[in-house]
């Protein structure tokens, strides 16, 4: 288990140290504690001591506890975890808290997106699954929110401090998650224009399964009688690609500082909506603040900083650490 890190958010690893804060701001309270099975801490040394039995028995392989901690202050604010029942079903079970004074404030979507992310992508499972009490529908929008989708309703699921609870079921699937509709073919694009900028389509590349590849369409940007710089659209989805980006963009610099790269994407919109994405993937390194604005006034969410793994091309080429930008086209 790695530590997972979001705009405004630390997951790492739970430490004894952390019982007192998370007595504070979690386990000594029973609105918290109303749908879920533990009963509130009466003081921190009950506290310390669950904690510290839990982390006796953690596995350093199969165990997925993070503690929820402020980016900026450091202060422990919540868990969120993950089981695994049957390792061959390659399904993980999600499980969270968060304290009642930071409710709210999206904090508990920006986490569980991004453990879903690490699950998928970082820890190999090909589903995660949640349910949350009927009567508490709060954690059902939380579910929403880090793009996991309602599969259905089970009487009677569990059995909480309220007794035994209906609840409604929400999961996703690896291939839910930046998956268009299958390719077919390419589609006659035309000139994409924005004022002064044109898109060209100059290639339109088929997949190469066997250096996973996925079928892409490569643009020049032009401005008059100059090439801008380029943009491609990438039909599919690998391992790769996560990293990678579904959407890769380059301005030449005597163009930059006329938002050429954001209005180019949102030029790509009918190609996106013709090959049926539900979510566009975009990257870019942690360093490239230029990058960074285009996905910002896009309307794009960072989910998640991390690590480039040494098998990817972007590692070899010297980059290290990506943003992973989740571009939603549902209101686009």
């Amino acid at each position: 288990m790695k530590p997972i890190e979001t705009p405004r958010l630390t997951l790492r690893r739970q430490e004894l140290s952390d019982a007192e804060d998370l007595f504070h701001t979690v386990f000594y309270d029973a609105e918290v504690a109303r749908y879920m099975r533990w009963t509130p801490c009466n003081h921190v040394e009950e506290q310390r001591s669950t904690m510290r039995k839990l982390l006796e028995g953690d596995d350093a392989e199969s165990t997925y506890r993070w503690c929820v901690a402020l980016k900026e202050t450091g202060e422990a604010i919540g868990v969120v975890g993950a089981s695994v029942e049957v390792a061959g079903d390659s399904r993980a079970d999600l499980g969270y808290c968060l304290g009642r004074a930071f409710w709210g404030q999206g904090l508990m979507s920006e986490a569980l997106e991004a453990v879903v992310h690490y699950l998928l992508f970082d820890a190999g499972f090909n589903r995660v699954e949640a349910y949350h009490a009927v009567e508490n529908p709060a954690s059902g929008r939380v579910m929403r929110k880090a793009g996991m989708l309602q599969e259905g309703r089970a009487r009677h699921k569990f059995r909480c401090n309220q007794g035994f609870m209906d609840a409604d079921l929400y999961g996703l699937v690896k291939a839910d998650l930046f998956h268009p509709a299958p390719f077919v073919d390419f589609c006659d694009t035309g000139e994409l224009r924005d004022g002064e900028l044109v898109l060209v389509c100059v290639q339109k590349r088929p997949a190469q399964p066997d250096i996973g590849y996925v079928p892409d369409y490569l643009f020049e940007m032009r401005v008059g009688e100059g090439q801008a710089g380029d943009i491609s659209l990438r039909v599919g989805m690998t391992d790769s690609l996560y990293y990678g980006g579904q959407i890769g963009y380059n301005v030449e610099p005597g163009f930059r500082g006329h938002g050429y790269a954001g209005r180019a994407c949102k030029l790509l919109l009918p190609l996106i909506r013709h090959h049926g994405y539900r979510q566009i993937l975009i990257t870019n390194d942690h360093t490239n603040e230029a990058s960074r604005r285009v996905c910002e006034k896009l309307g794009a969410r960072m989910v998640r900083m991390v690590d480039l793994p040494k098998w990817h091309q972007l590692y070899e080429e010297g980059q290290r650490r990506s943003c992973i930008w989740v571009w939603d086209m549902e209101d686009k």
